[in-house]
């Protein structure tokens, strides 16, 4: 007969042959041997993707760093193989840890396909995508990071007070590039 839509989960298959008057032959399992598959229709969760310590400089977690090739790492289901995209070039890994932990570092990781690492990335905002393919050929959802290169060093501030005071708690003043 013919199996309708199965869950995920394991299954052990009996066979057995019943001709057309009814005679049935003893059940089989697989050459003498228990038979069994797993089905697994479900996609891994989505990946959680940051850039790495070593390559977020200044506040951390903002996702914003000067390194032109950071590291980006995460977590995503074990085992699991990872494709990270980044400025039209894809990278893939595998998540071969017990917890599911994966990085992949551009400045010295070649591109699928490509025989030297990505350039410098210049100044700017990038989207990385990441998503986890697991041994079943399921693929996630991508987990998205929007990361901001600035590699270039902020002006020059300027100072406006007066060069010389009889104040002993001057107010000094000037101006300079936000967040610097």
């Amino acid at each position: 007969g013919f199996l309708k839509s199965l869950a995920d989960g394991n299954y052990i298959v009996t066979v057995s042959a019943i001709d057309p008057y009814g005679n049935r032959t003893s059940p089989i399992t697989g050459n003498g041997t228990v038979f069994t598959f797993t089905v697994d229709a479900t996609p891994p969760a989505v990946p959680v993707v940051a850039l790495a310590s070593i390559s977020d400089t200044g506040v951390q977690g903002d996702f914003i760093t000067n390194v032109t090739r950071p590291t980006i790492s995460g977590t995503a289901e074990p085992g699991s193989v990872i494709t990270l995209v980044i400025n039209n070039m894809t990278y893939s890994t595998t998540a071969a840890s017990v917890t599911g932990t994966w990085s992949v570092n551009l400045a010295t990781t070649n591109p699928v396909g490509g025989s030297t690492p990505m350039t410098a990335l210049a100044d700017g905002q990038y989207e990385v995508s990441v998503t986890a393919t697991d041994s079943f050929k399921n693929t996630s959802e991508p987990g998205i990071l929007n990361l901001v290169i600035d590699n270039t060093a902020p002006t020059a501030p300027s100072v406006s007070s007066p060069i010389a005071t009889g104040d002993t708690t001057p107010l000094i003043f000037g101006n300079a590039e936000a967040n610097s």
